[in-house]
């Protein structure tokens, strides 16, 4: 039994180290050269989706998904038509960075990100 404890207690240490490799930066912990250039983004791509401009997102989408574009370019289609006119609007930004994750066997793990909502205190899980 005190093994079992032991081990528990082992891997109870160890995890918070594993969740290290992620983090969640919200808007209000960015320097504002950060925001910005996040904010501009967000807005590009916003932009690229209402002229359903699939070559410009694909070239600003990662290799990942760049190689199987298809349903993507599928959602950008079928929403281009419903925002077209809008104005794009920056609500809430975060910067999820995984980049300390190691691939296993060729293959990226899943990440998670545990950020504040914004406006709120409160944390919400999200998986990428």
């Amino acid at each position: 039994m005190k093994f079992f404890g032991f081990a528990l207690a082992a891997g109870l240490i160890a995890v918070p180290a594993a969740r290290a490799a992620e983090t969640c930066t919200t808007q209000s912990q960015m320097p504002p050269a950060d925001l910005t250039a996040l904010a501009a983004a967000a807005t590009a791509l916003a932009t690229e989706i209402q002229a359903d401009d699939e070559a410009g997102l694909r070239q600003h989408t990662i290799a990942e998904f760049q190689q199987n574009f298809s349903g993507i370019a599928s959602a950008v289609a079928s929403t281009a038509t419903r925002i077209k006119g809008a104005t794009p609007q920056v609500d809430g930004l975060y910067l999820l960075d995984a980049s300390s994750l190691k691939a296993v066997n060729g293959v990226n793990p899943d990440a998670q990100f545990f950020c504040a909502l914004h406006g709120s205190e409160n944390r919400a899980p999200s998986e990428v």
